[in-house]
């Protein structure tokens, strides 16, 4: 009698201490995106002035395993990971 006491006993302490108060909050996400100052227009030293210049560069788009939100690093040349709570802020959906 007994032993069945302090089995019960036991499992309502497992259980109070598994389902109680002793939750950990999920860690927030952190979001990153890429914003810079563009370099300023080189100056021609015959005039003064701002060379004239035109530069089109066609959309980039990444290629597996980048294609995700999450920012992915390589801790060896064969080796990929991600963070869980590190990731990229874009304006549209990445597949």
């Amino acid at each position: 009698m007994m032993i069945s006491i302090i089995a019960i006993a036991g499992g309502m302490l497992l259980a109070v201490h598994g389902c109680g108060g002793m939750r950990q909050h999920p860690e927030p996400v952190k979001y990153y995106v890429l914003h810079y100052d563009p370099p300023k227009p080189p100056i021609a030293p015959e005039t003064g002035r701002e060379k004239p210049a035109v530069i089109h560069v066609e959309r980039l788009e990444a290629r597996a395993p980048y294609t995700t939100r999450h920012i992915i690093y390589a801790e060896s040349p064969y080796q990929r990971s991600k963070y869980a709570y590190h990731q990229w802020m874009t304006p549209r959906p990445i597949c």
